[in-house]
Protein backbone atom coordinates (compact mmCIF):
# COMPACT_ATOMS: atom_id res chain seq x y z
CA UNK A 1 0.00 0.00 0.00
CA UNK A 2 2.85 2.36 0.84
CA UNK A 3 4.58 1.69 -2.49
CA UNK A 4 1.35 2.52 -4.32
CA UNK A 5 1.16 5.88 -2.47
CA UNK A 6 4.81 6.68 -3.32
CA UNK A 7 4.28 5.81 -7.00
CA UNK A 8 1.16 7.97 -7.13
CA UNK A 9 3.05 10.87 -5.52
CA UNK A 10 5.93 10.52 -8.04
CA UNK A 11 3.63 10.59 -11.02
CA UNK A 12 1.26 13.29 -9.74
CA UNK A 13 3.47 15.53 -7.62
CA UNK A 14 2.16 18.72 -9.26
CA UNK A 15 -1.39 17.92 -8.15
CA UNK A 16 -0.13 17.27 -4.62
CA UNK A 17 1.71 20.60 -4.53
CA UNK A 18 -1.33 22.44 -5.94
CA UNK A 19 -3.64 20.86 -3.37
CA UNK A 20 -1.26 21.70 -0.54
CA UNK A 21 -0.91 25.29 -1.74
CA UNK A 22 -4.70 25.73 -2.05
CA UNK A 23 -5.19 24.32 1.43
CA UNK A 24 -2.50 26.61 2.90
CA UNK A 25 -3.97 29.70 1.23
CA UNK A 26 -7.46 28.73 2.45
CA UNK A 27 -6.19 28.48 6.02
CA UNK A 28 -4.52 31.90 5.68
CA UNK A 29 -7.76 33.41 4.37
CA UNK A 30 -9.77 31.95 7.24
CA UNK A 31 -7.22 33.14 9.81
CA UNK A 32 -7.20 36.66 8.36
CA UNK A 33 -11.00 36.80 8.36
CA UNK A 34 -11.08 35.62 11.96
CA UNK A 35 -8.52 38.22 13.04
CA UNK A 36 -10.45 40.98 11.27
CA UNK A 37 -13.69 39.98 12.96
CA UNK A 38 -12.01 39.73 16.36
CA UNK A 39 -10.44 43.17 15.95
CA UNK A 40 -13.69 44.85 14.93
CA UNK A 41 -16.10 43.08 17.30
CA UNK A 42 -13.94 42.81 20.39
CA UNK A 43 -12.50 46.31 20.25
CA UNK A 44 -12.58 48.59 23.23
CA UNK A 45 -15.25 51.24 23.52
CA UNK A 46 -13.18 54.38 23.11
CA UNK A 47 -14.97 57.62 23.77
CA UNK A 48 -13.86 60.87 22.14
CA UNK A 49 -11.02 62.51 24.03
CA UNK A 50 -11.00 66.17 23.07
CA UNK A 51 -14.69 66.92 22.42
CA UNK A 52 -15.93 64.76 25.29
CA UNK A 53 -18.07 67.52 26.90
CA UNK A 54 -19.34 69.16 23.71
CA UNK A 55 -23.03 68.70 22.91
CA UNK A 56 -22.57 69.64 19.24
CA UNK A 57 -19.42 69.93 17.11
CA UNK A 58 -19.50 71.99 13.91
CA UNK A 59 -16.74 71.34 11.37
CA UNK A 60 -16.08 72.40 7.81
CA UNK A 61 -16.14 69.95 4.91
CA UNK A 62 -13.17 67.62 4.58
CA UNK A 63 -13.48 66.94 0.86
CA UNK A 64 -12.08 68.54 -2.27
CA UNK A 65 -13.90 68.29 -5.61
CA UNK A 66 -12.24 68.82 -8.98
CA UNK A 67 -14.30 69.15 -12.17
CA UNK A 68 -12.65 68.56 -15.53
CA UNK A 69 -13.92 68.65 -19.08
CA UNK A 70 -16.72 70.60 -20.68
CA UNK A 71 -20.24 69.89 -21.86
CA UNK A 72 -21.26 66.21 -21.88
CA UNK A 73 -17.69 65.11 -21.10
CA UNK A 74 -17.63 66.91 -17.79
CA UNK A 75 -16.57 64.77 -14.79
CA UNK A 76 -16.18 65.58 -11.12
CA UNK A 77 -13.79 63.75 -8.80
CA UNK A 78 -14.14 64.14 -5.01
CA UNK A 79 -11.41 63.19 -2.53
CA UNK A 80 -11.36 63.26 1.28
CA UNK A 81 -8.72 65.42 2.93
CA UNK A 82 -6.92 64.96 6.24
CA UNK A 83 -8.21 68.23 7.70
CA UNK A 84 -11.51 70.11 7.59
CA UNK A 85 -11.83 73.39 5.74
CA UNK A 86 -11.87 76.48 7.99
CA UNK A 87 -15.21 77.93 9.02
CA UNK A 88 -16.11 81.63 8.89
CA UNK A 89 -14.62 83.63 11.78
CA UNK A 90 -18.02 85.04 12.77
CA UNK A 91 -19.71 81.62 13.02
CA UNK A 92 -19.28 81.19 16.83
CA UNK A 93 -20.95 84.58 17.42
CA UNK A 94 -23.81 83.71 15.06
CA UNK A 95 -24.31 80.32 16.74
CA UNK A 96 -24.19 81.86 20.24
CA UNK A 97 -26.97 84.26 19.20
CA UNK A 98 -29.34 81.36 18.43
CA UNK A 99 -32.08 80.55 20.93
CA UNK A 100 -31.18 77.63 23.19
CA UNK A 101 -27.42 77.94 22.69
CA UNK A 102 -25.69 78.50 26.03
CA UNK A 103 -22.17 78.98 24.63
CA UNK A 104 -20.34 78.61 21.33
CA UNK A 105 -16.63 77.89 21.77
CA UNK A 106 -14.25 78.14 18.80
CA UNK A 107 -11.70 75.34 18.95
CA UNK A 108 -8.91 76.20 16.53
CA UNK A 109 -5.89 73.92 16.59
CA UNK A 110 -2.35 74.01 15.27
CA UNK A 111 0.47 71.46 15.27
CA UNK A 112 3.34 72.30 17.66
CA UNK A 113 6.57 70.77 18.91
CA UNK A 114 7.76 71.29 22.49
CA UNK A 115 11.07 69.83 23.66
CA UNK A 116 11.13 67.43 20.70
CA UNK A 117 7.60 66.14 21.32
CA UNK A 118 4.87 66.78 18.74
CA UNK A 119 1.48 67.95 19.94
CA UNK A 120 -1.53 70.10 19.16
CA UNK A 121 -2.08 73.66 20.40
CA UNK A 122 -5.63 74.78 21.20
CA UNK A 123 -7.00 77.98 22.76
CA UNK A 124 -7.64 78.04 26.51
CA UNK A 125 -11.31 78.84 25.89
CA UNK A 126 -11.69 75.38 24.33
CA UNK A 127 -10.17 73.51 27.29
CA UNK A 128 -13.61 72.84 28.78
CA UNK A 129 -14.52 70.77 25.72
CA UNK A 130 -12.03 68.06 26.66
CA UNK A 131 -12.68 67.81 30.40
CA UNK A 132 -8.98 67.71 31.21
CA UNK A 133 -7.97 68.49 34.77
CA UNK A 134 -4.89 70.61 35.35
CA UNK A 135 -2.08 69.08 37.38
CA UNK A 136 -0.62 72.34 38.65
CA UNK A 137 -0.97 76.06 38.12
CA UNK A 138 -3.93 77.77 36.54
CA UNK A 139 -5.19 79.32 33.34
CA UNK A 140 -3.00 81.75 31.41
CA UNK A 141 -3.39 85.37 32.50
CA UNK A 142 -1.62 87.05 29.55
CA UNK A 143 -1.39 86.56 25.81
CA UNK A 144 2.23 85.37 25.99
CA UNK A 145 1.49 82.44 28.38
CA UNK A 146 0.69 78.82 27.49
CA UNK A 147 -0.50 75.80 29.45
CA UNK A 148 1.22 72.47 28.85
Amino acid sequence: MLTLAVQTFRSRWTAFVGTFLALALGVCLLATTGLTLAASVGGTDRAPQWYRNADVVVAGPNTVSVTTGTGDERTTSTTRTAYSAPLPADLPARLAALAGVAEAVPAHQAPIEVAGTAGTARPWSAAALGAYAGLAGGPPTADDQVVL
